[in-house]
């Protein structure tokens, strides 16, 4: 089913229950695509639909580096990773709303 719901007017900042321990899972059904895993240079980020906003990302080794960093603002996105060396890598989701991470590795 396709919805085309428009969605006009600003959300106030009044939604009740807490934010705390809002983990989301990723590659299961309408979440967070990462893949391939591992890759060898590009890394794939697909949002579902309803996630489909800003987000800041940060690319993150294993030892808590900060290796790099962009915007997402559509629901497919690709990374070049061409620059990095082999490893375990996060990725790092964030906007005003949520906060995802997601793992993977980077194989040469």
């Amino acid at each position: 089913g396709s919805e085309t719901g428009s969605e006009t007017g600003s959300e106030t900042g009044s939604e009740t229950g807490s934010e705390t321990g809002s983990v989301l899972s990723v590659n299961t059904e309408g979440q967070l695509q990462i893949y391939p895993n591992p890759t060898s240079g590009t890394l794939n980020i697909k949002l579902p639909e309803q996630m489909a906003a800003p987000y800041d990302y940060s690319i993150i080794r294993a030892d808590g580096k900060v290796m790099s960093k962009g915007k997402i603002t559509t629901v497919f996105t690709a990374i070049n990773l061409a620059e990095l060396g082999a490893g375990k890598f996060f990725l790092v989701l964030q906007n005003e709303k949520s906060r995802i991470t997601g793992r993977f590795i980077l194989s040469k």
